[in-house]
């Protein structure tokens, strides 16, 4: 028998732990490569290692592949139109206003998985009922998740580490969430009406 369990299933958290998948809400995400790209537009739009995102909140972000010969980018959180190959014609078109080029580009690979969002807006780590976790990194969780997986180890081994602004506070839940997040697609219609509106007041204020 284990004498300490660590919970880390961030988006997959399921009813094993109730108290855990009410506080963590499960989004789908998609990411896109496109087939190998010509060094010389690498080197023009990425000469340093760097992602682009547009100023929405529901965003798009773009970025260089880790060995430099490909564009990743990713978009159209949470929403399901279609099949995988629908969406990945959505959301090239969208990615396009943050990089044009990729109108022209093949998409080679897509695929989804699922991130964690919490009600207000951060991770937690923490202990309940004997069990510790550690989840809810609101989209930063390849960064985010290996910094606070880290130091939630240390903790469980006995060592005292402070995780400023994470650990212990009070992790919120919402009385209309249970196991299923059926706000999601109300969220996001709201998120595009507000990035609408912001882009007619910019174009009407010639910004």
């Amino acid at each position: 028998m284990a004498g300490k369990v660590a919970v880390a299933t961030n988006g997959y958290s399921s009813d094993l732990l109730p108290w855990l998948q009410r506080r963590v809400i499960p989004v789908t995400a998609y990411m896109l490569a496109t087939a190998p790209v010509e060094p010389g537009l690498m080197a023009k739009r990425f000469p340093v290692p760097r992602s682009f995102t547009s100023p929405d909140r529901d965003l798009v972000w773009v970025r260089s592949s880790p060995d430099g010969t490909r564009i990743l980018f990713g978009g159209r959180t949470g929403r399901r139109e279609g099949g995988l190959q629908r969406k990945a014609m959505l959301i090239r078109a969208e990615a396009a206003s943050v990089l044009p080029e990729l109108d022209s580009l093949d998409i080679s690979h897509a695929w989804e998985g699922n991130m964690a969002f919490t009600f207000d807006g951060v991770p937690h780590v923490g202990e309940v009922g004997g069990v510790h976790y550690s989840l809810g990194y609101c989209g930063a969780g390849l960064a985010m998740g290996s910094w606070l997986g880290s130091l939630l180890g240390q903790r469980m081994l006995g060592h005292e580490n402070a995780i400023p602004g994470f650990g212990d506070a009070t992790f919120p839940a919402r009385f209309f969430y249970r196991r299923r997040a059926w706000f999601i697609p109300w969220l996001v219609r709201s998120w595009r009406a507000r990035d609408r509106l912001d882009g007619l007041k910019r174009r009407s204020a010639g910004t």
